[in-house]
């Protein structure tokens, strides 16, 4: 069917062009198929016409396992082929988008990407694969040296990535030590939330100085655990009582008998304090000066019977004793001396008594106070003009000793000191000499303290489950036992959240029971708080461990205006990507005017209208938004009237004022000038001429075939204004 007929002087024409089919992407045509004129169709198949685009994310956990993501996007476009020659004419493609993809947040691991973003999918895009890791954080953590008070002497730092097996090897402050039996871990396991504190107890380190201590191996200067001390100097660890009794006999020969009692004690130097402790004084053996018996000369009396038994201690002075002999006078006509003597014929006393020679006298013993004789006491002695031995012996008594030993328990509580004495008394039977003043032969009973539970407290352990039971002898002294309640380590998060109350990342409290823990946040790179919000500057460490403090953030946004640098390299808040390029923040219309004047020279104008923006940089996605044009300066083009040329005319005259927006294209705009035309004097007519026979018409020449006008070319898509309002020309 003809598309068009023109009927011309009796000539029909045809005007015919080549047929077209369309063909839509879900109806490709099979390869190898023809047209009606037999051409093979050069396209249009499946493979011409879709295409799918696969992204593939291959997450592998921290444990070793994978998972993979399948994102697949399809895009198309229709064609068009010639039905004479085959060719084919495609459309445009289509596009898709891969959606974006936010890996899971495993606390302890930094994953390799935190977000793979959303990307528009065009033609020419390639299958790709990405692939997401986790890596282990690095933990810190501390051995934390502490005394029996739970105070902190001292750390030193653990560290490790999360998962790791870490070496715990105390390194114990100069001057302390470990307290003994405590169990101290090899290896301490590096968590998510950081590695445990190791809590190693240690106790003032000392030096113990006996009188046998080499004076070389006696702490002296600089005190190890506090340098800027010095130790004191050491007082005496010996000292000796001592009894001097000076005899001298009848044949002037004299002897000196030393009596001496030992004591000794021990120094104990704190390497923390510097400060020196001595234990009590306890004797090397007896505690008493012996009891000393004159030896027994005949017909001599000692100034002295006996000189007693003395017990002693540290404080007792020096003595001496003098003991000499007098002469027994002999005994006269009529008289007998009575010698009262102990066991070892040592002369005790005398008496004189008088009567009558060979005859029995009565009399009345002169037994000393303290003394008794062996046997039966005589009351009459016969005069002989000799010595009555009467043989006597000190009296002794049995007695009862007690012996009071406590045990303070003193409980270190939170809420302060509480003290509980034990008490025993024991009870020793012995002998005294009432002579000497010795007691010999003492056995002592026993008892026992009971064992003692401390008290418990939340959120704290005492250096001691349970105080054991005790015996107790005379052996034993007071003693005082320490429970210290040592704070518990607590604890807690500060929990980073975004505005829709994602977690984002968290840091670890720790402190311990009844402690104030700073809270300092370290917001993670990219983010910043939330404005408003309220943090608190410190937290209580509680028995149930430390709250959890909720710290709110948003993407960090950088602002950058004209002419200032934008961020460029790898995003803070997503190492793993780069900042988007940032486009022009100046952007300008420009109208031209050209004048072209008569005499072949131009002149220029040029309108400019400026405007300007700014874009904000994501610190956490690295995207680029921009703000909306702003006009700089005045937003018209004036209005421009074309100079006035005596005799000449403007191709325009003027062009008025005109509102610009931000999607306005550039304009060229050329004045011309044309001569005016000048004013001719008519001629006068003439005769007409009687016209000529008319000829007949030549046949009219077959009009020519138009040529197919050039495909308009595409306009260029304008930029959207952004909140620009509506254009005005102003006239």
């Amino acid at each position: 069917m003809p598309s068009e007929i023109t009927l011309e002087n009796g000539i029909t024409t045809i005007k015919i062009k080549h047929g077209t089919t369309k063909v839509d992407r879900n109806s490709p045509v099979p390869a190898g198929e023809e047209t009606p004129t037999g051409k093979v169709i050069d396209g249009t198949h499946e493979n011409d016409l879709n295409q799918t685009i696969t992204r593939t994310i291959v997450v592998t956990n921290p444990d070793g396992t994978k998972q993979t993501i399948t994102q697949e996007a399809k895009i198309y476009r229709d064609a068009t082929y010639d039905n004479v020659t085959g060719e084919v004419t495609y459309g445009e493609w289509s596009t898709a988008k891969w959606d974006a993809y936010t890996p899971e947040n495993i606390p302890g691991y930094t994953v390799s990407e935190s977000i793979v973003p959303a990307v528009e999918v065009k033609n020419g895009q390639k299958d790709e694969t990405v692939n997401i890791t986790y890596t282990a954080n690095e933990q810190i953590g501390i051995i934390s040296y502490q005394d029996k008070a739970g105070n902190e002497i001292g750390t030193t730092p653990l560290s490790g990535k999360t998962g790791e097996t870490v070496a715990v090897n105390p390194e114990i402050p100069a001057g302390w030590q470990l307290v003994p039996g405590q169990k101290i871990p090899k290896t301490v396991t590096a968590t998510t939330e950081g590695i445990p504190t190791v809590i190693v107890k240690v106790e003032h380190k000392t030096v113990v100085v006996t009188p046998a201590t080499p004076a070389t191996d006696i702490p002296t200067g600089k005190v190890p655990g506090d340098p800027s001390k010095n130790y004191p100097t050491m007082e005496q660890l010996t000292v000796t009582p001592t009894r001097t009794i000076n005899v001298k006999y009848p044949s002037g020969k004299e002897e000196s008998i030393p009596q001496e009692v030992a004591f000794t004690r021990t120094a104990i130097f704190d390497e923390v304090t510097g400060e020196i402790k001595y234990t009590e004084w306890l004797p090397q053996g007896t505690s008493q000066w012996a009891g000393y018996q004159p030896t027994t000369v005949t017909g001599y009396v000692p100034s002295q019977k006996i000189v007693p038994a003395m017990t002693v201690n540290p404080e007792t002075p020096n003595e001496t004793v003098d003991i000499t002999y007098d002469k027994i006078p002999e005994p006269q006509e009529g008289q007998e001396i009575i010698s009262y003597q102990d066991a070892n014929g040592q002369v005790i006393h005398t008496q004189m008594v008088t009567g009558e020679e060979d005859g029995d006298v009565s009399f009345k013993p002169e037994v000393l106070t303290n003394w008794q004789p062996t046997g039966e006491l005589p009351h009459s002695v016969k005069i002989t003009g000799g010595t009555t031995v009467i043989v006597i012996e000190p009296v002794t008594t049995t007695i009862q000793e007690h012996k009071t030993v406590k045990r303070t328990i003193v409980e270190h509580l939170p809420s302060g000191d509480k003290q509980t004495v034990q008490t025993v008394v024991l009870t020793g039977t012995g002998t005294k000499n009432l002579v000497t003043g010795e007691v010999t032969d003492v056995k002592w009973d026993h008892g026992k303290f009971a064992a003692f539970t401390p008290a418990t407290v939340p959120g704290y352990t005492t250096n001691m489950r349970i105080v054991p039971e005790m015996d107790v002898t005379s052996a034993s002294g007071d003693s005082t036992v320490e429970i210290n309640y040592i704070p518990n380590e607590q604890t807690g998060f500060i929990i980073y959240r975004d505005e829709n109350g994602n977690e984002i990342t968290r840091t670890v409290l720790q402190g311990k029971t009844g402690e104030a823990v700073a809270i300092n946040p370290v917001l993670p790179a990219g983010w910043e708080l939330v404005p408003g919000q309220s943090i608190p500057a410190t937290v209580m460490a509680t028995p149930d461990g430390i709250s959890d403090v909720v710290v709110l953030i948003k993407h960090q946004m950088i602002t950058v205006k004209p002419g200032e640098k934008a961020p460029t390299g790898k995003v803070p808040g997503n190492p793993s990507t780069t900042y988007e390029k940032m486009e022009s923040l100046t952007k300008e219309v420009t109208r031209t005017i050209t004048i072209k004047l008569p005499d072949e020279q131009r002149q220029v104008i040029t309108q400019t209208v400026k405007f300007t923006r700014t874009a904000t940089f994501d610190a956490v996605t690295g995207k680029v938004t921009y703000s909306g044009w702003q006009v700089d300066g005045s937003n018209e083009w004036p209005a421009y009237p074309a100079p006035e040329i005596n005799g000449y005319t403007a191709s325009q005259t003027s062009f008025l004022a005109e509102m610009i927006i931000p999607s306005d294209e550039n304009q060229n705009i050329t004045i011309e000038y044309t001569k005016n035309n000048q004013p001719v004097e008519p001629a006068k007519p003439v005769t007409p001429i009687t016209p000529d026979q008319p000829t007949t018409p030549t046949e009219p020449a077959q009009p020519v075939t138009p040529t197919q006008p050039a495909q308009p070319t595409e306009p260029s898509v304008p930029a959207v204004p952004t909140n620009n309002g509506d254009k005005q020309v102003i006239g």
